[in-house]
C-alpha cells in the first residue's frame, strides 16, 4: 500500500500543465486513471476485498506510468529527469512501507489485536519516524524542506 500510494501522489503535474496552457493532458490522465482503476476493481471484485486492495496496488503504478507517458512530452522533460526527481520520495516510501510491515509482523504481531487504535497509532508513528529517518540518511536538505513545509505558518491576509 505504501508503495502504491506513494507512486500516485508523487507525480501530480496538473498545475504545471495548466500553467503552460496544456489542460487537456490532466484530463486525459484522469480518463486513463478512471479506466485503469475501474477495470482493476471490476476484475478483482469477484475475489473479495483483499483482491480489490491488491488491484489498487497494481493500478496506482499503472496510473503513474500513464501520467508520465502523457505528461512528459508536454513538459519537455525526459524519463531520466523524472526518475531522478522521483527516486528519493519513491524509495523512501518503499523503505517506510517495508519498515512498518516488518514492525507490524515481528514486533507488534498479535500483541495489540485487542487494541486496534493503539496498534494503528504505533504503526503510524513507526512510519513517520522511518520516513524521516530514510530521508535524513539520504538527503538532509530534503528533510529540511519537508519540515519547513510542515511548520510553515499561514501568511496574514492583506
Amino acid at each position: 500500500f505504501a508503495r502504491a500510494i506513494s507512486w500516485r501522489n508523487i507525480v501530480a503535474p496538473s498545475p504545471a500543465l495548466n500553467a503552460i496552457g496544456k489542460p487537456g493532458v490532466p484530463v486525459r490522465t484522469a480518463i486513463a486513471g478512471a479506466a485503469i482503476f475501474a477495470a482493476s476493481f471490476v476484475a478483482a471484485a469477484q475475489f473479495g476485498i483483499m483482491a480489490v486492495a491488491m488491484a489498487w496496488c497494481v493500478a496506482a503504478p499503472l496510473l503513474l506510468l500513464a501520467t508520465v507517458l502523457l505528461s512528459r512530452p508536454a513538459l519537455g522533460i525526459g524519463i531520466g529527469d523524472m526518475w531522478r526527481a522521483l527516486a528519493l520520495p519513491a524509495g523512501s516510501s518503499i523503505a517506510m512501507g517495508a519498515i512498518v510491515w516488518t514492525a507490524d509482523r515481528w514486533l507488534v504481531a498479535n500483541r495489540l489485536d485487542a487494541l486496534p487504535v493503539l496498534h494503528l497509532g504505533l504503526l503510524v508513528t513507526v512510519g513517520v519516524v522511518a520516513y524521516a529517518g530514510v530521508i535524513h540518511a539520504a538527503d538532509r536538505a530534503a528533510l529540511s524542506q519537508i519540515w519547513s513545509l510542515i511548520r510553515r505558518k499561514p501568511e496574514a491576509a492583506v
